[in-house]
């Protein structure tokens, strides 16, 4: 047989493999079965089938019906809020493993703060890192300090922010972020010299990537706040050369297109210990 041909021929068989694997499924599956063809069939572009799977064999068949990751499962792909809230009470009663207590507890989260109930939402992280603090380390904590932030809680904000960066187990993906919240929570305090050295120390820290940039912008807004106009020209200056073309670049320019007004950082003149000399 010709190579040209033997490679279709190879390519198709592959592909009819990988399809059977798809299409076919046990009889009575085990949730683990049950989850990864839902998953297989996600992948192939194809979620509402993958929802409409799940959701017939709940229905169908009560053992997977009280299996804490199926349900879990069916409610990440699931979009009506009542049905995702009906489904993580479901998960969370059927749960026995401390990380599918905690995954219930953050969903649950997720939607409260979709939902603008920040208080709420900080309340469910907490849940979710009480349930399993070795799960994801500090990920659980960094979306109840957000939650925090939202809820303009500055204080409770600034406090979880660094106990995150602090940990020395939180994940190294994780800990960059909660420095920038702890400088973000720093200027919702109005502390805004100290939210400017720290965002600056972040930018310094983390050369690449898109928490400099988050760095450098925040940096900017805070030195506005302060009154150090010429600095904060700088700063949105390193912005727009060093991310030409993002979204943070765009507001950056348009920063710099207004006439700055006179910096008003250093000491005033007229205060009476001056004019006394």
């Amino acid at each position: 047989m010709p190579a040209d041909i033997r490679t279709c021929v190879t390519g198709l068989v592959a592909a009819a493999l990988v399809a059977a694997l798809v299409v076919s499924s046990p009889a009575e599956p085990t949730a683990r079965e049950a989850v990864a063809r839902a998953r297989a069939l996600e992948r192939s572009g194809r979620p509402d089938e993958a929802r409409t799977y799940l959701s017939e064999l709940t229905a169908s068949d009560d053992r997977l019906a009280e299996e804490a990751s199926v349900l879990l499962e069916l409610a990440r792909l699931t979009a009506d809020v009542d049905t995702l809230t009906t489904l993580l009470d479901a998960a969370l009663d059927a749960a026995r493993r401390p990380e599918e207590i905690a995954a219930a507890h953050m969903m649950r989260g997720d939607l409260l703060f979709a939902r603008g109930r920040y208080t709420a939402a900080a309340e469910e992280y907490a849940r979710a890192d009480r349930s399993a603090p070795a799960f994801r380390p500090g990920a659980a904590e960094f979306r109840r300090a957000e939650s925090l932030l939202a809820a303009r809680d500055g204080s409770a904000a600034l406090d979880a922010f660094t106990t995150i960066a602090e940990a020395p187990g939180t994940l190294e993906e994780i800990r960059p972020r909660a420095e920038l919240g702890a400088a973000r929570a720093l200027l919702e305090l109005g502390r805004h010299e100290e939210a400017a050295r720290s965002f600056e120390k972040v930018a310094a820290e983390y050369p690449d990537g898109d928490v400099r940039l988050l760095a450098l912008s925040g940096a900017a807004e805070a030195r506005a706040q302060i009154g150090d106009h010429a600095a904060a020209t700088e700063l949105l200056s390193s912005l727009v050369e060093e991310y030409p073309g993002t979204f943070h670049a765009t507001l950056a320019l348009e920063r710099l297109s207004r006439p700055a007004p006179p910096d008003t950082a250093s000491a005033d003149t007229t205060s009476p210990s001056n004019e006394s000399r």
